[in-house]
């Protein structure tokens, strides 16, 4: 894996593994999706396109999204995250690896459609 996916993904773990630490704390949750949304941008400019990984990070940047806009994450969504960032940071995601993934963050209640934020957004 590339020295800079490497750091980053490093990062969102722990990012993770600190809400995790201090879940009933909201602010730790907003900190999160904050560092998140921008940790996994900056993935999507550096994960590999040889595979279906780019895509799956792209799913990802929708679906924190959605979790924000909600403003409530679960412990269970945190490690299905998790999972999938760690699958991302070995690569050689297959379509099917990529449909698998997918399936699973729909299980975790993760919705991977953009949900709009209020109802003008509706109508842009």
């Amino acid at each position: 894996m590339d020295r800079v996916v490497d750091t980053i993904v490093k990062q969102i773990l722990y990012d993770i593994r600190s809400v995790k630490d201090n879940f009933s704390d909201i602010r730790s949750h907003q900190l999160f999706f904050r560092q998140f949304r921008q940790n996994i941008n900056t993935l999507w400019d550096f994960v590999s396109e040889d595979d279906f990984s780019e895509n799956l990070v792209m799913v990802l940047t929708d679906s924190i999204k959605n979790l924000e806009v909600e403003n409530n994450i679960k412990y269970d969504q945190l490690d299905a995250i998790k999972e999938v960032i760690v699958a991302i940071s070995k690569g050689n995601i297959s379509e099917e690896k990529l449909d698998f993934y997918m399936e699973y963050l729909i299980e975790k209640d993760i919705p991977l459609i953009r949900l709009p934020e209020n109802i003008s957004d509706l109508y842009d």
